[in-house]
């Protein structure tokens, strides 16, 4: 007969310990290799901070740099991400997002989002001011205003009272504004030629172009299907060099078209289904 080795409890325990503490060895060394690019990239200083601007391209890195709030030489793990996302959102106008990205094997990146104007306000002693698409007022900035159609309001702040940073709280607003982006983003050839946005009193709009006497009125959102309509009743128009016209889109299932008088005749109405 063969005889049986028997362990004691302790060598037992003894085997399972060492066995323990080599798993606890390894993770640790595989911790301390994960991690070392991490908290190497988070000693340098804030000057080294990645910065990435989305949007029209009106900011610049070192605009954003000097509005963090950070002394110079602060090393990245000693900031705080969150309140310096908070600061540049509510210092610069123009930044519409900022978050912070943190990355194993990088430093870290700033990724700012940036408004993008789509229209401008004439202000105290003939400032002017752009317009963001959430109506946020903001500080112009090179050439861009030659593009943008005029913002004027009948309820309201007066304009004299407009100051970057303010956000313009005004009726059909939001409509008048998500209409003049998707314009310039979808048809451009209307988009170019309009030269005032009035929103009025009962929360309508017109919009005017700068080399034809055409206005449009509308009311609420436009729909995809409604504004090719419009845009192809805007062609045809053109077509037929007729641009003394009132175009109503404020009814649900047509677009009105009005005709000047003209020679002696009456004003004409079309009806575009």
């Amino acid at each position: 007969m063969t005889r049986r080795r028997h362990r004691s409890p302790l060598a037992t325990g003894l085997g399972w310990a060492a066995a323990l503490l080599a798993v606890a060895v390894v993770a640790a060394v595989v911790i301390v290799v994960v991690t070392m690019p991490q908290r190497f990239s988070f000693s340098a200083p804030i000057e080294a901070l990645t910065i990435t601007i989305n949007g029209p391209g009106y900011l610049d890195a070192q605009e954003v740099r000097e509005a963090l709030g950070v002394a110079p030489g602060t090393p990245l793990r000693k900031v705080d991400p969150q309140a310096i996302c908070r600061r540049l959102e509510q210092t610069l106008p123009r930044v519409a997002q900022a978050r912070w990205l943190g990355r194993w094997f990088e430093r870290p990146v700033l990724e700012v989002t940036e408004r993008a104007p789509v229209c401008m306000v004439i202000g105290a002693s003939g400032a002017v001011l752009e317009v963001a698409q959430d109506g946020r007022l903001l500080p112009p900035r090179r050439s861009m205003l030659a593009d943008l159609p005029l913002l004027t309001w009948s309820v309201g702040p007066p304009a004299d009272a407009c100051e970057p940073g303010m956000l313009l709280d005004l009726a059909g607003g939001p409509d008048l504004m998500d209409l003049l982006v998707r314009l310039r983003t979808e048809h451009s050839s209307l988009w170019s030629d309009i030269s005032e946005a009035r929103l009025l009193s009962d929360g309508t709009y017109e919009l005017v172009w700068n080399d034809q006497p055409t206005v449009v009125r509308g009311r609420g959102p436009v729909s995809a299907t409604r504004l090719r309509a419009w845009s192809a009743v805007m062609s045809d128009l053109r077509s037929r060099n007729e641009s003394d016209v009132v175009i109503d889109l404020r009814f649900r299932d047509q677009i009105i078209v009005s005709l000047p008088v003209s020679d002696g005749k009456a004003a004409g109405t079309r009806t575009q289904g």
